[in-house]
């Protein structure tokens, strides 16, 4: 039996070596064995690094793919009274506004107004390149007590309601473009109306009464 060393030329510069064992059979062949030498070896782990280390998993974050949103708010008078929505808690919006939201699901809430019952939360999916579309409808109190603001000679206002109108709450807020809504000082009542004096502010002062 012998040994020898044979190159298969694989059309590159350094062919790949094996080792090659000859013997012979008891029938009379020859039986020839090849091997790859250590070479070779050394030339599959090389290759078999590479296929590893390119092959591996890659991983990608895509961006969040955005929509749109768009709240109308129903009737018109509720809108003129100041009704505006939220999505997620964040900045109001005005009727008809549309804005851009990433995908998945979202929550559409609406401010309070004086003398409207406000529409429930609302649950609202958003998909990729499409505008979703929701209504909010505000519900009139027929029996809310009418608010007035009269000047005064003194440059003060007096701000009432008619009495008793149990359960009303007088409320102020300097931004009706926020949801930030305080109660106002404890009006004096009289039998006839209830109210509160106002000195001029600086800016704004909107009130409303709440239940």
């Amino acid at each position: 039996m012998k040994t020898q060393l044979t190159t298969l030329d694989n059309g590159s510069r350094t062919g790949a070596m094996l080792r090659r064992r000859s013997s012979l059979r008891r029938d009379g062949f020859v039986r020839q064995e090849f091997k790859p030498c250590n070479s070779m070896k050394k030339q599959i782990q090389n290759l078999l690094f590479v296929l590893a280390l390119f092959g591996g998993v890659h991983r990608a974050f895509a961006p969040v793919a955005p929509g749109s949103l768009q709240v109308t708010i129903l009737p018109a008078d509720a809108v003129t009274a100041g009704a505006k929505w939220q999505m997620d808690g964040g900045p109001v919006q005005n009727s008809g506004a549309t804005i851009s939201v990433n995908q998945g699901f979202h929550t559409v809430t609406f401010t309070p107004i004086s003398g409207w019952t406000s529409p429930a939360s609302e649950q609202v999916t958003i998909t990729f390149n499409q505008t979703t579309t929701t209504n909010g409808t505000y519900v009139q109190i027929t029996n809310a007590p009418a608010l007035t603001i009269l000047l005064t000679t003194t440059n003060t206002a007096v701000v009432s309601w008619p009495s008793p109108s149990t359960g009303w709450n007088l409320q102020q807020n300097t931004n009706l473009a926020t949801a930030t809504w305080v109660a106002s000082p404890a009006p004096t009542d009289n039998g006839t109306i209830k109210y509160i004096i106002v000195n001029p502010p600086t800016g704004n002062l909107f009130f409303r009464l709440e239940q």
